[in-house]
């Protein structure tokens, strides 16, 4: 079953981003996690709660909610420029690409439809209005 709470407060998290200038969103669906270190000084394995969404890092819906769910965004020099990025997350000594933790945080890892849904929900090409359609898809109501 979809935890459709957690699903709905990610979907409005989103919604809220995009409503910012984009310089200041901490929502960028084209990435797992990223982050910006111009001078290459910041910490790159963890952040701490306190900095993840803003100031420079940026996530997509399934990060989100990975952090929403208590998970800690990896970060690493990987891709170009001035950006680590990431691709996975840790809870409890466990380490897990994003995207799946997102699934299995959300209750999509039980059927096949479910799977199909989220993955258009995670698409990197999706605007917010793209994300609300997909996400009531999936929780089948109106969120």
């Amino acid at each position: 079953m979809i935890d459709v709470p957690l699903l709905r407060k990610a979907v409005e998290w989103v919604e809220e981003q995009e409503k910012l200038p984009t310089e200041e969103r901490g929502w960028y669906q084209g990435s797992w996690g990223r982050r910006e270190n111009a001078e290459r000084t910041l910490p790159l394995h963890k952040l701490d709660k306190e900095e993840q969404g803003y100031c420079g890092t940026n996530m997509c819906l399934a990060g989100h909610i990975a952090v929403l769910a208590g998970w800690e965004i990896e970060y690493d020099w990987r891709g170009f420029g001035n950006f680590c990025y990431a691709t996975e997350a840790t809870k409890g000594g466990r380490t897990l690409d994003i995207q799946d933790i997102a699934i299995k945080e959300l209750g999509a890892d039980k059927g096949d439809n479910d799977l199909s849904l989220v993955h258009n929900l995670f698409h990197g090409e999706n605007t917010a209005h793209d994300i609300r359609q997909s996400a009531e898809m999936l929780a089948g109501e109106r969120l």
